[in-house]
């Protein structure tokens, strides 16, 4: 049901056990709502995170979610590296679907601390400025040889702005609409 769900599922690898499943990988987390001499001094999500982002991309990570009526059996904790827990106050525990978006949340909150991922490349960047450039001369804000100097203003704004890919493609999107709707002529609209 998840946007891309399709693509994560059909890329899903199936093993028949957890050290299966394990194998291969450098550093991984089962998470259990137990802790006691068998699983011993489990982190909190977020201690996971900060622990797990540290060593990606360069190591493999893992994450062992047990079954939502039996949980994890000691044999399928034994090849984890460590133990998380979500702090509950003392409450019933979580179902598995509410544990992986915890989990996770502290992921994405974790990642995005540690600041911009994925930030797009100077060549779009530059492709974006230059689009732009070209429809602010299109629509009579800017002239082509810019004798106010508003070229350099712009392209500083651009450059102080942290985008992400996604951003990157909203923004072409946005000029697409404007360049759509202008009616063909010559810059300021002048016929």
């Amino acid at each position: 049901m998840a946007m891309a769900g399709r693509t994560i599922l059909d890329e899903a690898r199936i093993h028949d056990d957890v050290a299966e499943a394990l194998a291969g990988t450098d550093v991984s987390f089962a998470v259990s709502r137990f802790g006691g001499r068998h699983r011993p001094n489990p982190v909190t999500p977020d201690s996971a995170a900060k622990i797990l982002l540290e060593h990606l991309p360069a190591a493999r990570a893992a994450l062992v979610f047990g079954s939502e009526d039996f949980g994890l059996s000691r044999e399928q904790c034994a090849g984890s590296w460590g133990y998380l827990s979500i702090p509950t106050g003392g409450s019933a525990q979580l179902d598995l679907a509410l544990a992986v978006a915890v989990v996770v949340q502290a992921f994405a909150a974790e990642a995005l601390a540690r600041g911009p991922v994925g930030r797009e490349s100077e060549g779009e960047r530059a492709h974006l400025a230059a689009r732009l450039i070209a429809l602010l001369e299109r629509v009579g804000f800017m002239a082509s040889d810019d004798p106010g100097c508003l070229r350099p203003k712009v392209l500083a704004v651009l450059a102080r702005a942290e985008l992400d890919p996604r951003e990157v493609k909203v923004l072409h999107g946005v000029l697409g609409q404007v360049e759509k709707h202008l009616v063909p002529g010559p810059p300021g609209g002048a016929s």
